[in-house]
């Protein structure tokens, strides 16, 4: 399904007829067909909806250069459109930083009921030497060389970066530079945080940390699942998921 939402052509999934909504929120490089999974499972107690966030999957580009501020402000328009007044937010990595944006404002967190974060990005970590040294030589030589900043991206930059459009280069950078680690205090949202214990994107110590920045929440680690907790050990996520809500 389609619906326009602030200038950007928006592709979503929705499903179930249940009264409670669970809004599905996916990570950078991938789309809403990554939750298929979790749409059929749940559709049966919940009307479940996962949009195509801009950029991604078959939804039109964001109009300008967005950070988590204009993504998380596009997410409430798409609920506003689709007259959701709240919704369990499930949010998977990028997605994740979005959830943590909303649920961390006291003027939006009331449309969240409850939190599942999986792989949640947010927190900012130093990066090692050799990814700091690897930064700049990018840097320096695309200021240096501008015809040659495609040849350096392929040498330097990450899979994330060399995979996106210009534009969504430029959202990347603005987005993996937001430290959300000091909104965590502020979410009083019921709160339970998945991860793979071999996540290798948002460590599983991302996890821990988020865990005792956020009250009260619930941490739970699976073994021998990466940073698609939810693919890898579908079984074991669904059931934490059911046991939360």
């Amino acid at each position: 399904m389609n619906i326009d939402i602030g200038g950007v052509t928006a592709n979503y999934r929705m499903r179930g007829e249940g009264e409670k909504v669970l809004l599905l929120l996916h990570g950078w490089g991938v789309d809403s067909r990554i939750f298929e999974k979790l749409i059929q499972e749940f559709s049966a107690s919940y009307r479940v909806v996962a949009p195509d966030l801009p950029g991604f999957g078959t939804s039109g580009d964001p109009t300008g250069v967005w950070g988590v501020d204009e993504y998380a402000k596009w997410v409430l328009e798409f609920m506003d459109a689709l007259k959701i007044d709240r919704a369990v937010f499930l949010g998977h990595s990028f997605g994740g930083r979005l959830t943590i944006r909303i649920a961390s404002d006291p003027a939006t967190a009331g449309r969240i009921d409850r939190i599942i974060l999986t792989g949640s990005a947010g927190i900012r970590r130093k990066r090692p030497l050799k990814g700091r040294i690897r930064g700049w030589m990018f840097r320096t030589l695309s200021r240096l060389f501008p015809a040659l900043r495609e040849k350096f991206a392929r040498k330097f930059a990450s899979r994330d970066y060399l995979a996106a459009s210009p534009l969504l280069r430029q959202c990347l950078v603005k987005v993996v530079n937001e430290d959300l680690a000091p909104r965590l205090p502020r979410i009083t949202r019921p709160t339970m945080l998945i991860w793979g214990k071999n996540d290798t994107e948002t460590p599983v110590a991302d996890g821990y940390t988020m865990k005792d920045l956020i009250p009260g929440s619930r941490l739970e680690v699976l073994d021998d699942a990466g940073h698609f907790a939810f693919l890898n050990k579908p079984d074991g996520f669904t059931r934490l998921m059911k046991e939360f809500l």
